[in-house]
């Protein structure tokens, strides 16, 4: 690139696509961008961690609210940070990565204040959603960014270390949070993130390089994003209340049927418009079909274990917060330290040979779990 041009145009051909990427000239160098991304999406998944191990203290504070609603807690983040992130996305490559990083920390660390301000769990629920809002719009935009500035011969180490960067928050959330939960109260787990928040704001200002396509197309279906989120609510919201409805219930089913219509007309609709949240014909992709299949498996199995450890934890073996935050803590620290040699590897050898045999392990700890915890602590 010629840095003497206010702006450099470089064309990306794939087989019959081509995309064109407009860059403003690169002032700083990749691993500078990488580092001022990679605080944004600490501050992400430290919350989602952070979030779990102050789910006990939350409950107490909003006692009289009642588990179903309690639950909201964490899954409006969650239902939101889904629905969104791929519209964000597309917006990103239309309007600006950088552009929408910066907006995404604004809101992001915005949510993360008013969380911390709640007087009751409705504002709580509505401001994790604000949350989620800022996160699902920093995410893609920081992993772009980091994306168009590494050459790509070095971008599977830096998607590792992009991603190990998760690993070490999620190795932090549970004894921080533990921490502060147990010597301040669970407000400040919410606190804790504005200074990283103006930090990330400020730094991605002076050097993130700007990044866009030049020809986006459209932005996904708006009525394909209100059927998606919707969907996922709903069903959501009829398995939360089987406790008090039943699972054969007409309530229940009614609910159940109600999701069930809204995401096959999503599906519907993703197949019939020109703009879809999801290109179907993706699906028709062997690589693409299945790791998302894979990756829907594990991501519902490690939330539920990370959760569901916290409170066996501290319910069943009445550990206190911070040992069972210190106990938690020993899978994440792990996933940061191997993480960045497996990028590497992965480069050399592929994906495949590691996901099959990391799969297998990361079951095998699972069923090792149910196989030998009892109520006695070991």
């Amino acid at each position: 690139m010629d840095d003497s041009t206010d702006q450099d145009v470089v064309e990306i051909e794939q087989g019959e696509f081509a995309a064109v990427e407009v860059v403003e000239p690169r002032r700083r160098s990749e691993w500078v961008v990488l580092l001022s991304t990679s605080l944004a999406v600490f501050a992400v998944f430290l919350d989602t961690t952070i979030g779990f191990v102050s789910f006990p203290a939350i409950s107490a504070t909003f006692r009289a609210a009642g588990p179903s609603t309690l639950s909201w807690v964490l899954n409006a983040y969650t239902l939101v940070f889904a629905a969104l992130l791929i519209p964000a996305g597309r917006l990103a490559d239309r309007v600006g990565r950088r552009k929408m990083f910066l907006i995404g920390v604004v809101v992001f660390t915005s949510g993360s204040m008013l969380c911390g301000l709640a007087p009751h769990v409705g504002f709580l629920i509505v401001a994790e959603m604000l949350e989620a809002a800022g996160a699902a719009i920093l995410v893609p935009a920081s992993l772009a960014l980091v994306l168009q500035t590494f050459p790509p011969a070095k971008v599977p180490m830096a998607v590792a270390i992009w991603g190990a960067i998760g690993a070490v928050a999620g190795a932090a959330g549970p004894t921080l949070g533990a921490l502060v939960v147990s010597n301040l109260s669970w407000r400040w787990a919410f606190y804790i993130n504005l200074p990283v928040g103006v930090v990330s704001f400020f730094l991605g200002r002076a050097v993130l390089p700007e990044g866009r396509e030049a020809n986006p197309g459209r932005l996904p279906d708006p009525l394909g994003v209100v059927l998606l989120a919707g969907g996922f609510a709903t069903l959501t919201w009829a398995i939360v209340e089987t406790n008090s409805w039943g699972w054969g219930s007409a309530r229940f089913l009614l609910t159940a049927l109600a999701a069930a219509t809204m995401l096959g007309a999503f599906v519907y609709r993703c197949g019939r418009v020109g703009n879809p949240v999801i290109h179907l014909g993706l699906f028709q992709i062997n690589n693409f079909r299945w790791a998302n299949a894979g990756m829907i498996v594990f991501a519902v199995g490690f939330n539920a274990m990370f959760l569901g450890n916290v409170l066996f934890l501290t319910r069943v073996w009445h550990y206190s917060i911070l040992r069972a935050g210190l106990a938690i803590s020993v899978g994440p620290l792990i996933v940061a330290a191997l993480a960045p040699r497996f990028g590497k590897l992965a480069g050399r050898i592929g994906q495949r040979p590691l996901i099959v045999p990391g799969g297998l392990l990361w079951a095998a700890g699972g069923v090792y779990l149910i196989v030998r915890a009892t109520t006695t602590p070991d």
